[in-house]
């Protein structure tokens, strides 16, 4: 609260800015807990994956019931070797903005 009324970063500002943007190591060569899936980044203990605009937003509609990618990505392939059952991010970079999706 100080820090708001006298122009400095407030607690809240700086929780969102830690969510906002999110924890790279060495993007694309991250391990995950899948045999030979490697992650574009890493937030919060979990994988970040990199899809493109149609995966991200096709996986966006609430009659969607399973989430479908592209076969070969690294997020299709993480999705099959965890058998579905852990959580991960996908994130979509591109001209109209950044946005990022946990799944699960």
């Amino acid at each position: 609260m100080a820090g708001e009324l006298f122009g400095g970063v407030s607690h809240d500002m700086e929780n969102l800015v830690s969510t906002t943007n999110p924890e790279v190591l060495d993007p694309g060569k991250i391990s995950t807990d899948v045999d030979g899936v490697f992650a574009d980044g890493m937030k919060n203990q979990f994988p970040i994956f990199d899809v493109d605009k149609e995966d991200f937003f096709n996986n966006m509609k609430a009659e969607r019931k399973r989430l479908r990618f592209k076969p070969e990505t690294a997020a299709s392939q993480y999705l099959r070797g965890s058998k579905y059952n852990r959580p991960f991010f996908i994130q979509y970079k591109g001209d109209d903005g950044h946005f990022m999706r946990k799944v699960k």
